[in-house]
């Protein structure tokens, strides 16, 4: 194993290049995590980060017809919660999500497993 103190110039550049591409992946996944809009059933929810330092992402309606239409399905809520999960674990492998049982809010949470990140 070569010590990082051990490299000079562009050894050192280059070293310090191949360490961080792995965590610089994960930063742009993450990044990615609060775009688009999911569609399954019919139904069309669009989410982001709840806010501050938060792991959890919240899925809403994109719209109050939406919101309506859901309410007129009667799909339950942990059903739905249950097909953002395998829509966000498809779209982005190797990182792990479940149900967030503690947000209180408006909308359908989903806690990202900040462990997954290694």
């Amino acid at each position: 194993m070569i010590r990082t103190h051990q490299l000079r110039g562009n050894e050192l550049i280059d070293r310090l290049k191949q360490l961080s591409n792995p965590l610089n992946e994960h930063v742009q996944s993450s990044e990615k995590l609060t775009e688009g809009i999911i569609r399954f059933d019919g139904i069309e929810l669009k989410g982001g980060f709840s806010g501050g330092n938060s792991t959890t992402l919240v899925y809403r309606p994109t719209s109050s017809k939406m919101s309506d239409k859901i309410e007129d399905m009667e799909i339950p809520e942990d059903k739905i919660i249950k097909k953002i999960i395998s829509f966000l674990q498809k779209r982005h492998k190797g990182l792990k999500f479940q149900q967030d049982y503690s947000y209180e809010g408006y909308g359908y949470p989903v806690k990202l497993d900040m462990w997954s990140f290694r």
